[in-house]
């Protein structure tokens, strides 16, 4: 005994019960409870590591619900402002320039001198004699055009006052036939009553018999023979009918033929007539002026700005010979801007009136499109807008921006799939399955309308509630099993 206690080493020196309760004290007892726990948890834990598994090789997906909303499409797109009008000064007559008054990119205004010109008068008059030869010239012109065209009238007149009518072979030939036909008929029933006669008479006389029977015969020869013959005489005056009809129509064609041809030469003839009469117009005006020069020579010789704006050119310079129609001044219409910038080609919203917001560092302008060009890299947009602050040259981002006037139901744009067979939505659903509730998806087929930088309108097959997939961590297709990471926005727990 150690302390108390026996030992292992005198346990020998026990009786044989105390041994045996001290082999049973010695051996630990076995807890029901704490291992009924332990198996418990470890069943536990293998369930959720087996989830755990199974769920990690699923794809993992977010989903949203359809929404009922207007689509706003978008596009931004960067031009560079120029002046929307540009004025030209060419000049009308010959002279040299002196006292240049402006520069390039000064502002001027409406009406103020720019320049002056000397002009030679004699050369101004010399000029005036010209146009008038000219006019002369026209002026004859045009009255030859004009008797042409009485001449290809009366040729016009001429035609349609022709007519063609069809001339027809006698029918003498077959009205005698007819005549002929009906004595024959005649002549036949003579011999067949004669024949009847003979017959019927008591005594035998074989040899008149045979004579009314080739009476007959002859009678019958002959009516059969001017059948023919009259069969053959209305084929004849058919044939011939439809020969003269034919005829007739192609006179008619060639008539037609010709007058198209005339009224052609007249249409032609009258164009020349105009055009001429244009070119009188022309000299009219190249005419005025050299007499405004002559009636008032130092007065026109002041070259003035036709609108207020910007000097964009000088293309003389002072003591330079400026022929006539030489482009001299480009004035550009002072608050008149354009932007051009280039869209996508699939831009179908931007169209002419629309509204565009222009901004750069300094600026923010409100323009209107004036026009949409489809070109071989996008549209081409031009948009107008006036500002006295902007200078040309600035550059401009420019905001395309437009709302559907009606409510559709949209999708985002990511959550659309389409294969052969059209255009479809993976929707979510729940079931129970081998590890608890999971989650699948079917596929819904869908009608798509227009879209936006976003969403899309979908004109049939889906509704409100229906949660469909719209990011994924893989590809899925339909009756795939998936994580739903947003669970709780659609289904209880």
């Amino acid at each position: 005994m150690n302390n108390g206690q026996w030992t292992m080493d005198n346990k020998d020196a026990l009786s044989p019960e105390r041994q045996d309760y001290l082999v049973y004290r010695k051996t630990p007892r076995v807890n029901i409870k704490k291992v009924g726990a332990i198996f418990l948890a470890l069943i536990i834990l293998l369930i959720f590591f087996s989830r755990t598994i199974y769920e990690h090789n699923l794809p993992r997906v977010t989903a949203v619900r359809p929404q009922t909303g207007r689509l706003s499409k978008l596009e931004v797109s960067r031009g560079v402002a120029a002046h929307a009008e540009v004025e030209n000064i060419f000049a009308m007559v010959t002279g040299t320039a002196h006292d240049v008054l402006v520069r390039e990119g000064e502002a001027v205004e409406a009406g103020q001198a720019l320049l002056h010109l000397s002009f030679d008068r004699a050369n101004a008059e010399r000029r005036l004699a010209d146009l008038q030869n000219s006019r002369d010239r026209i002026a004859n012109d045009i009255q030859n055009l004009n008797l042409q065209i009485d001449r290809v009238n009366r040729q016009i007149n001429t035609l349609l006052s022709e007519t063609y009518e069809a001339e027809y072979i006698s029918r003498h030939q077959l009205n005698t036939l007819d005549v002929d036909i009906r004595m024959a008929e005649i002549e036949l029933d003579f011999a067949r009553q004669a024949y009847n006669d003979v017959r019927d008479r008591e005594e035998r006389d074989d040899d008149a018999r045979r004579r009314a029977r080739l009476d007959i015969n002859r009678a019958r020869t002959r009516l059969e023979s001017l059948q023919l013959q009259q069969q053959e005489t209305e084929r004849n005056i058919e044939r011939q009918q439809e020969r003269e009809r034919e005829s007739i129509a192609l006179l008619e064609q060639s008539r037609e033929s010709r007058l198209a041809d005339l009224r052609g030469e007249i249409a032609s003839l009258q164009n020349n007539v105009q055009s001429r009469n244009i070119d009188l117009a022309g000299i009219s005006l190249q005419e005025e002026p050299y007499r405004a020069a002559l009636e008032d020579f130092e007065t026109f010789a002041v070259i003035t700005a036709p609108v207020s704006g910007t000097i964009l050119s000088m293309n003389i310079v002072s003591g330079e010979l400026v022929r006539e129609n030489q482009l001299m001044v480009s004035v550009g219409l002072a608050g008149e801007f354009v932007v051009e910038c280039v869209v996508s080609m699939d831009n179908n919203f931007v169209v002419p009136g629309d509204s565009a917001e222009l901004t750069n560092m300094s600026h923010r302008v409100i323009g209107t499109v004036l026009s949409v060009t489809p070109t071989a890299h996008g549209k081409t947009v031009q948009v107008g807008f006036s500002s006295e602050a902007v200078t040309p040259g600035e550059t401009f981002d420019v905001t395309f921006r437009k709302e559907s006037d009606t409510t559709f139901t949209l999708v985002p744009n990511g959550a659309l799939r389409q294969d052969n067979d059209g255009f479809f939505v993976n929707q979510i659903r729940r079931r129970d399955g081998i590890m608890g509730t999971e989650y699948y998806l079917a596929r819904v087929n869908v009608f798509i309308g227009d879209s936006d930088n976003s969403n899309t309108a979908i004109v049939q097959g889906i509704i409100f509630f229906e949660p469909i997939v719209h990011i994924s961590s893989r590809a899925v297709s339909p009756g795939d099993i998936v994580v739903l990471e947003n669970e709780s926005d659609f289904f209880e727990s």
